[in-house]
């Protein structure tokens, strides 16, 4: 782990030093940090994002309005939550590729380009993991709370996890998700049009939602055989059938991941909320990959074969996110 942690410090300081060449959303960042670095107090810490402008604000105090010091501290950060989460559900060789696979899956998505949601989510996937292995208490909700400052999206993560803890031993149930991924099934082929008249309808006068709706994000039309998603639904599938060799901590992890599944079904009818929700639980998602590495019953020959097929997964996701990243720099 100290060489990854090596390996990324002079990763994020290399593409922080150049980051205008790298990242797709540099000039919609690099005018909000010139607003925010000529605002005063208040302005910063209310309306939009207000834990992200007042972060950069107090980078701004010390460094000055440099950018590639603000994304490098933001690289850090993101990469500093994405480890601890990995280090409360990994030990050995499944924490390597679970390095792996999360450095293959989301670098480019959250350290390069949105970098606000990137650290929401690591943020709080990182404090969601701690109260799913220990208990929750009042700084678990703060820190909560906290990260619903830097985006607001992850807003829909916290509740899910809120009612999680309150109907723990009813959603924790393996017939419960397979319900749950029905149901969001039947919904996507059913009630798609219907869906997308009533959140267009009700989201008409926010914003930010009321940009994906109407399709400011540009994105190729996704659907139910993205290979991502196919994928979560067969380790969710396999998982299941291995239901009782997993701890409470696990399961809790899966269903998070079969939510997340539930939401990119219901969220169809517009790619970008689709996408976007669902990778509110990418952490999670990962982490089930993983998984049947640590089960007794799986033979060790298949487990080797399994790490070899991760490793070969992750070299795909990285060259995917690659290739967008290296397009745009040329």
């Amino acid at each position: 782990s100290s060489l990854y942690i090596i390996f990324f410090i002079i990763l994020n300081f290399y593409l922080s030093s150049y980051i205008s060449d790298y990242s797709r959303d540099f000039s919609n960042y690099s005018d909000w940090f010139d607003q925010i670095y000529y605002s005063g107090f208040w302005e910063n810490i209310t309306g939009k994002d207000p834990g992200f402008k007042t972060l950069v604000s107090f980078i701004q105090l010390f460094l000055g309005n440099n950018y590639a010091y603000i994304y490098f501290i933001y690289m850090m950060l993101i990469f500093f939550f994405k480890y601890k989460f990995s280090r409360e559900v990994f030990s050995g060789i499944s924490l390597l590729i679970f390095f792996w696979i999360v450095f293959c899956s989301t670098f480019v998505l959250y350290e390069i380009t949105q970098i606000r949601v990137g650290l929401a989510i690591a943020f709080a996937s990182y404090i969601i993991i701690i109260s799913i292995y220990n208990k929750p208490s009042f700084w678990t909700w703060s820190l909560l709370l906290l990260s619903y400052f830097f985006h607001q999206s992850i807003s829909i993560l916290l509740i899910c996890y809120l009612v999680l803890i309150i109907f723990n031993k009813q959603l924790i149930n393996r017939f419960f998700i397979i319900g749950m991924l029905l149901l969001g099934l039947f919904v996507n082929v059913f009630f798609q049009d219907k869906l997308s008249d009533f959140i267009g309808f009700y989201l008409m006068s926010n914003e930010r939602a009321e940009n994906y709706l109407n399709g400011v994000e540009n994105l190729s039309k996704i659907s139910l055989f993205s290979f991502f998603f196919l994928s979560k639904i067969i380790i969710i599938a396999f998982l299941l059938f291995y239901w009782e060799f997993l701890s409470k901590a696990k399961r809790a992890i899966v269903f998070l991941s079969a939510l997340g599944c539930f939401f990119y079904m219901v969220f169809m009818f517009n790619g970008v909320f689709a996408v976007r929700v669902s990778e509110l639980f990418i952490l999670f998602s990962l982490a089930c990959f993983v998984f049947p590495l640590e089960l007794k019953v799986i033979n060790k020959d298949l487990k080797y074969l399994w790490l070899f097929i991760l490793f070969i997964l992750g070299g795909v996701f990285l060259y995917s996110s690659s290739k967008i990243l290296l397009d745009y720099a040329i």
